[in-house]
């Protein structure tokens, strides 16, 4: 795309969300194996899978897992502006209350509902930030104004610099008891996004009236980008960003380690590509770039109940 010396260039936008996406560490490598993916057995975009690691005595690390992304939920749920006060606090009263103050609104947003979903936007947010570098766009949760309600339209909005376009990732995020389940669900709640429905409509409008970055020219640069009267509309590129966590029987083997975990998820990866591709075909999204985290667990009924104990929920819904 031909930039003019003056403009915020593409390349200038991509070192600015690199900078903004947080962290310079993998916080969940202790929790989670990434399986090698032949690039024969690809699909349609990219599809990752990490599985929940065992410890010594092959107890799943599910309890690890949950604590290392509510450490995150302060970074999910709030503006970063709200985030800069409470540092500015930090340095000049040396008190840390501001961050005390913006944990108990975190956990306010969160919904008491059992079948809450909130859990895997939490741990796509963390992947998106910290593993793949797109910075979310807009924290939805801090516009809820129900607790026990869940955000309507995407599951996270992120953003990255890819064939010389802007590239807004719509997230996505299922952590079902059932893969073929998830996987369906995901692909279809993506499709409605990705083909420009009135959640998606809404979305664009909170992002161009709640982007969250701080840098005023950073902000004008990238929301011309979204400005469908003008020329940089055409390299605004819509992406898909998923996470699909499902129930995997073999942690129900006692003598489970996680060789053993990597050899048998190796194994059922063609199955489950398989399955993406027949979803993604069938939505008719094979022309749009998906980035797909398949994230086989113990028990996704015990992922959200840990969640919500350990957000402090005495009273589920």
């Amino acid at each position: 795309m031909p930039e003019s010396e003056d403009t915020f260039s593409l390349k200038k936008i991509e070192n600015a969300l690199q900078a903004v996406a947080r962290g310079d560490i993998l916080p969940l490598s202790g929790c989670i194996q990434s399986v090698p993916i032949e690039s024969s057995e690809g699909t349609y975009g990219t599809v990752e899978c990490h599985f929940l690691k065992v410890d010594k005595s092959g107890r799943p690390k599910l309890p690890e897992l949950i604590d290392i992304i509510l450490d995150r939920i302060i970074d999910f749920t709030m503006p970063r502006k709200k985030l800069e006060a409470a540092q500015k606090q930090l340095i000049e009263e040396r008190s840390a209350a501001g961050f005390q103050r913006l944990s108990r609104e975190a956990k306010s947003l969160f919904t008491t509902l059992s079948k809450t979903g909130e859990g895997g936007e939490l741990l796509l947010f963390v992947l998106a930030e910290y593993y793949l570098k797109y910075p979310q766009v807009v924290p939805k949760m801090s516009l809820k104004t129900d607790s026990n309600m869940h955000v309507h339209g995407a599951d996270g909005t992120f953003l990255s610099v890819r064939n010389e376009s802007l590239s807004i990732f719509w997230g996505e995020s299922k952590v079902y008891g059932d893969f073929s389940s998830a996987i369906s669900d995901c692909i279809e709640s993506l499709s409605e996004i990705l083909k420009y429905s009135q959640e998606t409509k809404r979305d664009i409008e909170l992002i161009r009236d709640n982007i969250d970055f701080n840098d005023p020219e950073l902000v004008a640069a990238i929301l011309e980008y979204f400005n469908t009267e003008s020329e940089k509309y055409d390299y605004l590129e819509s992406c898909g960003l998923c996470l699909v966590a499902f129930d995997y029987e073999k942690y129900k083997d006692g003598t489970l380690d996680n060789e053993k975990l990597m050899h048998a998820v190796k194994s059922n990866i063609p199955s489950w590509i398989k399955s993406v591709t027949h979803r993604i075909e069938k939505h008719g999204l094979e022309n749009y770039h998906i980035h797909i985290f398949l994230i086989p667990i113990e028990s996704a009924e015990n992922f959200r109940a840990l969640f919500l104990k350990e957000l402090g929920v005495k009273d589920v819904a």
